[in-house]
């Protein structure tokens, strides 16, 4: 028998439906548990091959892989349902809220098609789309079409019905640095900065670089002189401040309303009549969702 895997490989699930729950013959000769009914793994699981087997019918030419995850629970699955994965990512602590936030936004990115849960746990019946990255949901209430949710008592994912879609389209509210700009980094920081440095080397522990909010990157730009600015400069770049309240305190003390017709206006001329709107040149203008959902225009300073 001749099969990709092997007993002690990791694997990750792809197509839970390639998943025999009932195969008694193959569940008492490679050494399950239970030998009536074994469960269906969700997509994304991971586990390790505990045996390999082929199926019985000759007119069936398949290889069958018995897997465990790390909670003990078995399945029976055909080898075209997983694939192999790297230690490392098997090895990573799936307890901590930051591995699990990390996993999600790899496999759960925004545009997913997802079926939120109850707060019992249980799916809802209709289908709606993730529009920023996945989040932790404790309370009673449940935000649906916002983004994945992550349920405490039942330890899953609200259910995805679809695989990842589109690319954010939006000004993103990080920066990526890559670990070997990390690395580089650390070596000329000083002093508690390469404390603050190695703890960034923790985030996004299944990607080769890690995010940097803003804010931290113009953190950074400050403490640096002329030498550590030219090394970070390869990997950052400063932004200015995004926030919208310091804009208007330093317009001056005017009301939002009276301030947003300022910054905004309908072309009432020229090649985009009536068809686009004016925006105040003194700002530089993003689009960003907001925390809710909604697609913003929000007026950042000019550097």
């Amino acid at each position: 028998m001749t099969s990709k895997f092997k007993v002690g490989d990791r694997v990750r699930v792809i197509a839970p439906g390639k998943t025999y729950e009932h195969y008694n013959v193959k569940f008492n000769e490679l050494g399950f548990k239970s030998i009536v009914e074994n469960c269906s793994f969700g997509k994304h699981t991971l586990a390790e091959v505990f045996g390999v087997t082929l199926h019985d019918n000759p007119n069936y030419i398949e290889t069958l892989v018995a897997i465990r995850d790390r909670f003990g629970n078995e399945s029976l699955i055909s080898e075209t349902g997983i694939e192999l994965i790297d230690e490392i990512e098997f090895e990573m602590p799936m307890t901590t809220n930051e591995v699990r936030l990390a996993y999600a936004r790899k496999h759960y990115p925004i545009g997913t098609e997802y079926i939120p849960l109850d707060s019992d746990g249980r799916s809802y019946q209709n289908c709606y789309v993730s529009v920023h990255d996945p989040e932790f949901w404790e309370g009673s209430n449940i935000d649906t079409g916002s983004g994945l949710i992550y349920h405490y008592e039942t330890n899953q994912w609200a259910e995805i019905t679809k695989e990842v879609v589109k690319e954010k389209e939006t000004v993103m509210k990080t920066q990526k640095l890559s670990r070997q700009g990390l690395k580089e980094i650390h070596e000329v920081a000083c002093g508690n900065w390469k404390t603050v440095l190695g703890s960034y080397g923790f985030r996004n522990p299944f990607e080769d670089y890690v995010e940097l909010t803003h804010d931290e990157v113009n953190e950074m730009f400050k403490a640096c002189d002329t030498k550590q600015r030219t090394i970070v400069s390869r990997y950052l770049t400063v932004k200015a401040p995004k926030d919208f309240e310091s804009i208007i305190k330093n317009i001056g003390p005017v009301r939002l309303h009276d301030l947003t017709q300022g910054l905004i206006s309908t072309r009432v001329g020229g090649k985009h009549e009536y068809k686009a709107f004016v925006l105040d040149k003194q700002f530089d203008w993003i689009m960003d969702f907001d925390d809710n959902g909604f697609l913003c225009l929000v007026p950042t300073n000019k550097d």
